[in-house]
């Protein structure tokens, strides 16, 4: 029999044919997915990835208890991402950091979130309140959903791993939607509560995985009055004292996203080279260049750093002044169409909404493209609605957004090209933006690990000259100079970064290696102690001084460094098999064997490893007797 949604004494109807259709979106919508991102699969780790997922010991973990879950939760760097951290955990759990599997998971994400914004967007199409005018709900929820699914500013939110905590929020974000509309749509009763504690779950997810779900309430509230009620004022009015519950609930959930603290969160612009009121105006202006990469995406428009001045009054630049005057002209006019054209009202707050978190007064950088990953989704609704309402022929705009999603996703997987090698991304972002010094710094940083050392050095001196404080280009170039085995200019690097700021010890650890590269092993312990008393998880630390005190006889503090390293690196064979010396030496026959055969498992080619395991078995089953 044909499905059937009632509310307010309205009856809305799915033909079978209809719904066979709705069934056919998901699979296509994967394959879709999997075509261009497929050359991502092998893209390396970027940036915060290394903070979050490869240097947080608290995914390492080799089971799935609840202890194990808390752990990953509780110990990682953003705490009230514990969602996000979850699912990196189980990523490291299958795989450890293989990155197919983290790829994988994030182009899962994408295509759900595009087969979840189909089934809203045709939710809304069909409600009476969002316009007589859509006579093809369908094929306009799934153009405006392809093409959302194929645009190339979707890159950074997909194929930049641990930006997977925008996609997962949005993910939820939109299942929490469906379960409001589906909840709406049902009649009153036990169906209709399940649904809203599904939609109640759902958010709570999105918000485990990134604070920006935190709009849902506002944007439901919104779609409720839009949709359900008609605009009706008197009904919002009555809601008044019913928004004081939400809103009391945000506030704690401020309170408890910044520590108790929200006042620092929200002011600490001290380590930006911007100021608060500087950023709201830039703000402005990034508006509208979201709004242009929306419009061109082509490859060359996009990248990880822009180059993007600093709005210093409403004249400074001037374009600065003329962005608040066409922003407000947007809202002046979302709020003159709810009426007549209430679904383009909505899809106009819906991008404004979503933006507001991480482009207002927030001391967070000031632009990314990944920020556009929830927002950019009924902008795509917005034009493809014009598209409809201009064209009397449905199946000409369905073949138009065919061809242009066909473009779109051409354009996706070119980006994602520019993604697979660490040099080639960071040479795109520096054309892209040839000022920014921190493009310039991470290229060289790339140069050097693709061992060019002398264009490495070029670039991060080119850093230096458009910012000439920057810690971490100074890092990078003792790195470099550690690299060519120039350990005075290395020295000097990383105590000039530690000048600039004192509390990065991971920089102790590389002055460390570079004095004991160097010879002089009383500072390079001295380095390594400093180090590691204020960031234990060094791994590279704890070895070398692990090495430093072998050579000086002290075995047993050598094995508490290895064993210390071997757990922090469970799957580095070098450290165990090192770690199987010390045992030996230490007359620890049976932990040596332990460590050599874990040796051996991580690297079976490795002779040494298995001659040792040979030799001892030898010395500790003298008879050859097996037992039983």
């Amino acid at each position: 029999p044909p499905q059937q949604f009632l509310f307010s004494g309205i009856s809305m109807t799915m033909s079978k044919k209809n719904n066979r259709l709705y069934w056919l979106v998901p699979p296509f919508f994967v394959l879709v997915s999997l075509a261009i991102y497929a050359n991502t699969f092998e893209a390396p780790f970027y940036l915060d990835d290394f903070r979050n997922i490869t240097e947080n010991i608290s995914l390492r973990s080799e089971g799935l208890t609840l202890t194990d879950i808390a752990e990953a939760i509780r110990e990682s760097p953003i705490k009230t991402r514990g969602i996000s951290y979850l699912s990196f955990a189980l990523n490291y759990h299958f795989h450890q950091y293989r990155v197919f599997g983290y790829h994988l998971v994030n182009t899962a994400i994408h295509a759900i979130s595009a087969i979840l914004l189909f089934y809203v967007l045709a939710l809304t199409l069909r409600l009476p309140a969002a316009g007589k005018a859509y006579r093809y709900p369908r094929e306009l929820a799934f153009i405006a959903a392809l093409l959302w699914l194929t645009h190339p500013i979707q890159t950074q939110a997909v194929t930049y791993i641990v930006q997977r905590m925008t996609s997962m929020a949005a993910m939820f974000y939109l299942l929490a939607f469906l379960f409001f509309i589906l909840g709406r749509l049902a009649a009153k009763g036990v169906k209709r509560t399940l649904l809203f504690l599904c939609c109640l779950a759902a958010w709570l997810l999105a918000m485990g995985s990134k604070e920006i779900a935190i709009t849902l309430p506002f944007l439901l509230f919104l779609y409720e009055w839009y949709f359900f009620q008609d605009l009706d004022r008197a009904w919002l009015k009555r809601q008044i004292p019913v928004l004081l519950l939400p809103l009391l609930a945000l506030i704690a959930l401020a309170f408890l996203y910044t520590d108790f603290n929200p006042l620092d969160t929200l002011l600490g612009y001290g380590r930006r080279d911007f100021t608060l009121s500087e950023r709201v105006l830039t703000e402005c202006r990034v508006f509208f260049f979201y709004l242009s990469l929306l419009l061109l995406p082509y490859p060359g428009r996009l990248s990880l750093e822009h180059d993007f001045s600093i709005s210093k009054s409403l004249l400074d630049p001037a374009t600065t002044g003329v962005s608040i005057l066409a922003l407000a002209a947007i809202l002046v006019a979302a709020a003159a169409l709810a009426k007549r054209k209430r679904l383009l009202s909505f899809c106009i707050l819906w991008f404004v909404g979503n933006l507001i978190l991480e482009s207002s007064v927030f001391p967070l950088e000031i632009l990314f493209e990944h920020r556009l990953y929830l927002p950019s989704m009924l902008f795509f609704l917005f034009i493809t609605v014009l598209a409809f309402q201009n064209c009397k022929s449905h199946r000409l705009i369905v073949a138009l957004g065919l061809c242009l999603a066909f473009l779109l996703g051409f354009w996706t997987y070119q980006q994602n090209h520019i993604w697979s090698d660490p040099v080639l991304f960071w040479r795109s972002s520096v054309k892209n933006s040839p000022l920014n010094a921190r493009a310039r710094n991470n290229l060289g940083a790339a140069l050097s690990h693709a061992g060019q050392d002398d264009e490495a050095l070029e670039e991060i001196h080119r850093a230096l000259s458009l910012m000439p404080d920057f810690v971490n280009a100074y890092v990078n170039l003792g790195n470099v100079y550690l690299r060519k085995r120039s350990f005075d200019q290395a020295i000097v690097n990383y105590q000039k970064a530690l000048q600039l700021k004192p509390d990065y010890y991971g920089v102790y650890g590389n002055l460390g290696n570079a004095y004991f590269r160097k010879g002089d092993a009383a500072k390079a312990l001295e380095a390594y102690n400093e180090a590691l008393a204020n960031d234990p998880g060094i791994v590279e630390a704890r070895v070398n001084r692990g090495a430093i005190y072998a050579q000086r006889g002290f075995l047993q503090m050598a094995a508490e460094d290895f064993e210390k390293a071997a757990e922090l690196s469970p799957e580095n064979a070098d450290i165990h098999y090192n770690l199987g010396l010390l045992y030996t030496e230490i007359n620890s026959l049976e932990k040596a064997l332990a460590a050599f055969e874990k040796a051996l498992r991580l690297k079976p080619s490795d002779k040494s490893a298995k001659q040792q395991v040979d030799r001892l078995k030898a010395r500790l089953n003298p008879s050859g007797i097996k037992g039983m």
